[in-house]
């Protein structure tokens, strides 16, 4: 390259490079604009992953509810099934002779269900042993009425334990 041009490129460097307030201007505007749209991304970015992470615990929720809804009713079902079992095998009006061994099976498959720290629970395990102690002659003579009695309680205490209010009402 000859001085000339050396000389001109040089003076067109200074001109552009020169403060006169456009390119300043030009600058500020592009940082301002790259500033706003970095500054817009981070709030998406977390707006998005809030909303993401409210739904995530929503559905979280709902899928344990209804798991745990799953799950009692079909501890409501073996309650149910075991509790109906004990009084058919135990009535005295349908049996003559009380089977121990089917009576015992009941029994434990009940107690099994139980939590006895929760009133309710513990008040169906009570008649529950008490209709086996009745029933298999290890508590005193089988009395008919005796039993029936406990049959009737043990019913009652089973519906407490298993009511749930309506609850889609």
């Amino acid at each position: 390259m000859d001085a000339e041009t050396v000389e001109t490129l040089r003076k067109m460097f200074e001109e552009y490079y020169s403060d006169n307030g456009v390119i300043t201007a030009a600058i500020v505007t592009v940082v301002g604009m790259l500033g706003v749209s970095i500054l817009g991304f981070l709030s998406q970015l977390l707006t998005t992953n809030r909303v993401l992470r409210a739904e995530r615990d929503r559905v979280l929720a709902q899928v344990n509810s209804e798991r745990y809804a799953r799950q009692h009713e079909n501890w409501e079902n073996i309650i149910v099934e075991n509790v109906s079992g004990l009084l058919k095998s135990t009535d005295p009006e349908i049996n003559s002779e009380i089977d121990p061994v089917l009576v015992t099976g009941f029994v434990l498959k009940i107690q099994l269900q139980l939590n006895t720290k929760d009133p309710n629970q513990n008040r169906v395990n009570q008649l529950v042993n008490e209709i086996a102690l009745k029933a298999n002659g290890w508590e005193g003579e089988q009395q008919a009425s005796d039993l029936l009695k406990v049959h009737d309680q043990l019913l009652e205490a089973t519906k407490i334990l298993i009511y749930r209010p309506n609850i889609n009402a």
